[in-house]
């Protein structure tokens, strides 16, 4: 039987066209209308609550994260020849001509296309990016200025001193030049005369040299006491210059314990690497020093003056730093800026207390 089914010719239906299927694009829709879809219905079982429109696919942006917005295309990304493109005053060189951060410089760090000068007008505050650090800060529009007069104007200073020492030097190179001329000018009739006056002069000195060398040698008694008196009121006077300055460096501290936060504020201490940068005490060594953690580095280099305390939001914790309460938490309640005041909740006994800001600091448990 096999053999029999193996053995009987098989027909095989040939190939479609393309159209007799029909057109590709209509493919779907010809099955929507097997179906029953007309045009502008919606698709579904309940026709009348479906979604006529279908729903447009938008591709993300490649490499843009989840619930991020895509940034919109700039305008007038490609400028046409001839037309002026709009300036950007990013980056920007200014200084800090008041407040806190007075003398400091910096670069505009943030993105200004309209004219800069109507900018500062308009707005109170801007972004600086400060050159010791490049800690970003917000400063205000009126106590900056644009640096690029300030750096024309130093150039031209080194330049002008440059060229004054310049021609001071040539000055005395020349004034030198001249006068060894002279010296070689002189007479050899001068010399020869100069000579013979000279062997008289000797003749006569030799005398009086037997009875000077004794005065002289007095003298040079008198001259080495001297010397080692002038030596030993220097040294003592250098051994007092340290002590005070010793003394100046090594002030007992008045204010500052462990746990509690601070702002670094001198612009000069390892050249204000850390300035406006918030620090943890760790531990006070001794009565005239301490150490503190800042960028995850521990420093013994800072002095109480380099330092001042951090007030934090209402309703959270500080340490009382002076008075009868020194070292003890409490709770901040109310704070007054202009009046330099806050109010605390001392922790152990509910008591309310009264103080000014740098009487406490946010507490670092």
């Amino acid at each position: 039987m096999e053999n029999d089914f193996l053995n009987k010719e098989t027909k095989i239906a040939e190939d479609m066209d393309i159209d007799e299927y029909g057109s590709i694009d209509t493919f779907g829709k010809n099955l929507l209308y097997k179906m029953g879809w007309k045009e502008n219905t919606a698709i579904g079982r309940d026709p009348k609550n479906g979604l006529v429109k279908p729903v447009e696919l938008i591709p993300r942006q490649k490499g843009l994260g989840l619930g991020a917005v895509q940034l919109p295309k700039e305008k007038n990304k490609n400028v046409k020849p001839g037309a002026e493109r709009k300036k950007n005053y990013f980056g920007t060189k200014v200084k800090i001509i008041d407040g806190m951060h007075k003398g400091l410089k910096g670069i505009i760090s943030e993105n200004i296309e309209e004219d800069l000068n109507l900018y500062l007008k308009e707005n109170d505050f801007i972004n600086v990016q400060l050159d010791i650090n490049n800690q970003g800060i917000k400063v205000k529009t009126s106590s900056i200025k644009i640096r690029s007069e300030d750096d024309k104007h130093d150039k031209h200073d080194k330049h002008d001193k440059h060229d004054k020492h310049d021609k001071h030097d040539k000055h005395d190179k020349h004034d030198k030049h001249d006068k060894h001329d002279k010296h070689d000018k002189l007479n050899k009739y001068d010399r020869n005369d100069r000579d013979d006056r000279d062997d008289h002069k000797k003749s006569k000195k030799e005398k009086k040299s037997r009875s000077r060398s004794r005065s002289r040698s007095n003298n040079k008694n008198k001259t080495k006491y001297k010397e080692n008196n002038e030596h030993k009121e220097k040294s003592n006077s250098n051994k007092e210059y340290k002590d005070n300055k010793e003394s100046k460096d090594k002030r007992d501290l008045k204010w500052v314990i462990p746990n509690i936060q601070v702002r670094i504020i001198s612009k000069s201490r390892l050249d204000g690497k850390y300035y406006n940068q918030k620090a943890k005490i760790i531990d006070v060594l001794d009565k005239y020093s301490f150490s503190l953690m800042v960028d995850s580095t521990l420093s013994q280099d800072f002095k109480e003056k380099d330092l001042e305390t951090v007030i934090p939001e209402i309703g959270r914790e500080v340490l009382i730093l002076k008075g009868i309460h020194r070292g003890e938490p409490a709770k901040l309640l109310e704070r007054d800026k202009k009046k330099n005041k806050v109010v605390l909740q001392i922790i152990q006994d509910l008591s309310i207390v009264e103080m000014t800001q740098d009487d406490c600091s946010l507490y670092i448990n």
